[in-house]
């Protein structure tokens, strides 16, 4: 990684957004508890919209706090004890993701939100799994940040992460609340997913939580951790890291 002088540049991030909401939105929430202004001397971070206007209703906890225009990555609905995907608007979304990384990358990490957590951590799985070679060509990101976010149980990252023998080879941080429905089984198995994954527990629902004392210290020595390793790991073998946190 470049430096100017002793200080290293900041690490890429890309950063995906949660159901029905936006770029914007996203930024706000890590803006309003602290958590970006706490970054800002470690990371850039990338936020994107997702390709589709939002298709219904916008949830309880968004419209009343949070102004649009509102996106989404995917819809999907469960039948039984399968959920079916919109494939059209899944690939799609797949497809903008990964100009994004041609256009606009390299990144370092990757930082999703709920829906925005699943396709992040679904984007590293597909890479890592070489399962898309338009994403496995492409510089390998490093490191996932993932808040609230569950495994997507599409049939191709489903393939993906069993690819990987269920473990993705990057570092993980996972930030979840003791009071969010997805907690069990959904966050706790996202995070069971990662190698060496870090979970950080807030007391709050489904939401972006203000991070102080030791939970925010554990975050910034992730990333600056996960950034370091990523660089030497990958300087050393020719590929990507493998996390030793």
């Amino acid at each position: 990684m470049a430096t100017n002088g002793d200080r290293p540049r900041k690490l890429r991030v890309l950063c995906l957004h949660s159901f029905r909401t936006s770029a914007r939105i996203f930024e706000q929430q890590l803006t309003r508890p602290g958590l970006l202004p706490a970054l800002t001397d470690l990371v850039d971070l990338v936020f994107v919209d997702a390709p589709h206007p939002a298709s219904g209703p916008i949830p309880r906890d968004v419209r009343p706090y949070w102004q649009g225009p509102y996106y989404e990555w995917f819809t999907a609905e469960a039948v039984g004890d399968r959920v079916e995907f919109d494939e059209a608007k899944l690939e799609a979304s797949e497809k903008y993701l990964v100009r994004v990384l041609e256009t606009q990358g390299p990144f370092d990490g990757v930082m999703g939100f709920s829906q925005g957590a699943v396709m992040g951590s679904a984007l590293v799985a597909l890479q890592r799994s070489g399962r898309r070679p338009e994403l496995a060509e492409l510089p390998p990101i490093r490191f996932a940040v993932l808040f609230a976010g569950m495994k997507s149980r599409h049939p191709d990252h489903v393939a993906a992460f069993e690819a990987l023998g269920g473990k993705v080879p990057l570092p993980s941080l996972h930030v979840y609340g003791d009071k969010d429905a997805l907690k069990n089984p959904h966050c706790v198995e996202l995070a069971d997913a990662f190698q060496g994954s870090t979970v950080l527990l807030h007391q709050r629902g489904h939401s972006i939580p203000a991070l102080g004392g030791p939970q925010l210290s554990v975050m910034r020595a992730f990333i600056a951790e996960a950034g370091r390793e990523g660089r030497e790991g990958e300087a050393e073998r020719g590929q990507g890291p493998r996390p030793r946190l």
